[in-house]
């Protein structure tokens, strides 16, 4: 996410864990890193968030928004003038795991914390909705078809970002369901 210059050390400290988990994984980054990677004492870190669970809960709130965000502007870009070609590699580029809510939405996927998890299994249904939504405006010809295979929809563009795949990789896969 990157620091913003006149951001209070709270928020400093929440941009730079964001980015560290996304890095190196919810577990793999530590409250010392974060602290390190700002440049503030861990007691600092520790006065804007007591524990780790609570900046890593608030980094997981923000990265469903930021997905949820990508994906509403994805739905208001289609018509049924688009093809569903350019449709899947708009929504391959928002799932693919170059982008930082990607990698910190597959360290989520891991988390044992229940509410985490509860959080993520509603992000999923979420999307799912979105991603129907989406295929529902374009041309009559696909919509339907693609609208029923939602779940198979993200479940490949997630798929493909946890084995590193690239966003022709998905998107290839996208358009076999179109040929199927």
């Amino acid at each position: 996410m990157g620091a913003r210059k006149n951001a209070s050390v709270g928020e400093v400290a929440f941009e730079y864990a964001y980015g560290l988990f996304a890095d190196k994984g919810i577990d793999g980054a530590s409250l010392a890193d974060i602290a390190l990677s700002c440049g503030i004492s861990k007691g600092t870190l520790y006065y804007y968030y007591p524990n780790k669970d609570i900046l890593i809960s608030r980094c997981a709130e923000a990265c469903v928004k930021n997905i949820d965000n990508s994906l509403l502007n994805w739905v208001e870009s289609l018509d049924d003038a688009t093809e569903p070609v350019k449709a899947f590699e708009d929504i391959a580029y928002i799932f693919s795991y170059e982008r930082e809510d990607i990698s910190l939405m597959l360290s989520l996927f891991g988390s044992t914390d229940p509410d985490i998890r509860l959080m993520m299994r509603s992000a999923i249904k979420k999307w799912q909705v979105m991603i129907e939504m989406g295929a529902l405006r374009l041309s009559r010809r696909y919509a339907e078809r693609l609208s029923r295979l939602s779940a198979a929809i993200l479940h490949i563009l997630i798929g493909a970002a946890a084995v590193g795949g690239s966003r022709e990789e998905a998107k290839n896969a996208l358009n076999a369901l179109i040929d199927k």
